[in-house]
């Protein structure tokens, strides 16, 4: 077992580079632009242009795949350690992003600017089904890095964690309205808050029950995902090392 954990390990980034990833990143593209269409077709049929910001969150969800592919890339490649722990962590800083989108529901609530309630509800859903899959996709890579660096045990707990801090980013951006270039512009403001909380780890009942929900939500929701991706990675896998 150990020697096959070895060599899917090993093979792992090389597998990835044949598999079928241009694919799944024009459907992707496809459901982005399925996403948008529906934005232009409220906003051509209300004439209010409500919800445009759902746009705007999309793009945003899109980032950090952006950054695990160069992150993914750059292992490939041999880049500097210190450029590639810098793609880690604005890749883990613009994560969030994409299942804040789940979030957007709460929208419904504060009327619908002309938009039907059954039309903004499929558009909402069709742009967090979309972000949270970009956002699955982004770990999927980053956690195909970090197997060959850290080990497969390892590696999951990392992505645990990860989804962990995604779910208190959604706080972060839900809740106190803060996004990941605040957390650039004015690290100050996030080590201020971390520090209270350290401080007082119970004293604030929205952000636990907001990243306990989540985390339990997303780790359930990424579990299944790869359940399905897994088998047919494992495949290709043994197709390169028969014997294995």
């Amino acid at each position: 077992m150990e020697r096959v954990a070895i060599k899917m390990r090993d093979g792992a980034l090389e597998t990835l580079r044949g598999s079928h990833w241009p694919a799944a990143v024009l459907a992707l593209a496809a459901a982005s632009s399925f996403c948008v269409g529906l934005i232009a077709l409220r906003i051509v049929l209300s004439g209010h242009v409500g919800y445009a910001f759902l746009v705007w969150n999309l793009a945003l969800a899109w980032v950090p795949l952006v950054l695990a592919v160069c992150l993914w890339v750059g292992y490939r490649r041999d880049w500097p350690r210190p450029l590639l722990g810098l793609a880690a962590v604005a890749w883990l800083l613009f994560l969030p992003n994409a299942p804040y989108i789940l979030t957007d529901y709460v929208h419904l609530a504060s009327g619908h600017q002309g938009g039907a309630i059954a039309f903004d509800a499929l558009a909402i859903s069709a742009y967090a089904v979309t972000g949270v899959l970009l956002g699955f996709a982004s770990l999927y890579l980053v956690q195909a890095v970090s197997r060959c660096v850290f080990g497969e045990r390892v590696t999951w707990w990392l992505v645990h964690g990860t989804l962990a801090l995604s779910a208190v980013g959604i706080y972060l951006g839900r809740y106190q309205r803060l996004n990941s270039w605040d957390a650039i512009r004015d690290p100050g403001l996030i080590a201020g808050m971390i520090r209270v909380r350290v401080a007082d780890p119970f004293g604030n009942d929205v952000l636990l029950g907001t990243t306990i929900s989540f985390t339990a939500v997303l780790v359930a929701l990424y579990l299944l995902v790869y359940s399905i991706v897994l088998p047919r990675f494992q495949a290709q896998v043994a197709s390169r090392f028969p014997g294995s």
